[in-house]
């Protein structure tokens, strides 16, 4: 009876600013959410960032 249903895809990867984030807000399904997305945008976008250099 419900097949075939649709679901969201990200397209777009930006990460969230974490200082502007109250952590204390957030239960621990919502900071899953985040770290995971936070993830999923440095895997995704790694190969545009330069390397850091040991001297900073």
């Amino acid at each position: 009876m419900f097949e075939g249903f649709y679901r969201f895809e990200t397209f777009i990867l930006c990460p969230f600013d974490l200082e502007l984030i109250e952590p204390s807000l957030l239960d621990f399904e919502e900071k899953k959410l985040l770290n995971g997305y936070h993830k999923l945008v440095c895997k995704s976008l790694k190969h545009f960032f330069l390397p850091l250099s040991k001297n900073g």
